[in-house]
């Protein structure tokens, strides 16, 4: 009998023993879930605090120089080389004689657009017909620029540039080129990480001229 009862306080107190360990291990497994929640916190405001910088802007100069602007909101003037390397860059991304690289380039070239021309090209220049008509060509492109001019006006900078495209037509197995005179029309905004040149361009008009023999 006193056999019977001890045995059965001995499996009461392994019981309880049971109990208290797994208790105990409760108590652990909750101070590890904070403290990962705490460490997952602190990892997540430094991923939002690094997102919330602002974009480094880098220009590249025409002599293969480089500025690095650490803010989009730099302070820097727009410098005299900053304008042909604009313009060259410009002139190469409005291609509309190039049947491989629209979808890539004519983006960028409309944002560097004011937003006034950019939606005049958007709605009359750059029509599902247009496009399919330059895709269709076969032409790919190379392009040339001549030395641009500069002429300070009264709220904008009128720039004349020669440019040619040098054509290779896929279809026929032929290069040909095509020169052209370009008039643009630079306005000045404020640099952003979008607009690192801190140019505009207002307006653009080009036509094809006859080549140099």
């Amino acid at each position: 009998m006193f056999k019977k009862i001890f045995k059965r306080k001995q499996e009461n107190t392994e019981e309880f023993k049971s109990t208290e360990s797994i208790f105990e291990e409760l108590i652990k497994d909750k101070k590890r879930l904070w403290i990962v929640i705490i460490v997952m916190a602190i990892f997540i405001y430094h991923q939002n605090k690094g997102l919330q910088k602002p974009p480094i802007t880098i220009r590249l100069y025409g002599d293969g120089h480089y500025e690095v602007a650490n803010t989009p909101k730099t302070k820097s003037k727009v410098m005299a080389e900053d304008l042909p390397v604009f313009v060259s860059t410009f002139i190469r991304r409005m291609n509309f004689v190039d049947s491989y690289h629209l979808n890539e380039r004519i983006p960028l070239g409309l944002e560097m657009m004011t937003k006034d021309l950019r939606e005049h090209y958007l709605e009359t220049i750059l029509t599902q017909k247009t496009l399919t008509k330059i895709k269709n060509l076969e032409w790919e492109t190379e392009t040339k620029l001549g030395k641009p001019s500069f002429e300070r006006k009264a709220d904008y900078i009128l720039c004349k540039v020669t440019f040619v495209r040098v054509i290779n037509d896929r279809i026929k197995g032929t290069t040909t080129t095509q020169p052209y005179l370009g008039e643009l029309k630079i306005v000045l905004v404020p640099r952003s990480a979008n607009h690192p040149y801190g140019l505009l361009v207002r307006e653009f008009k080009y036509e094809q001229i006859q080549p140099n023999n």
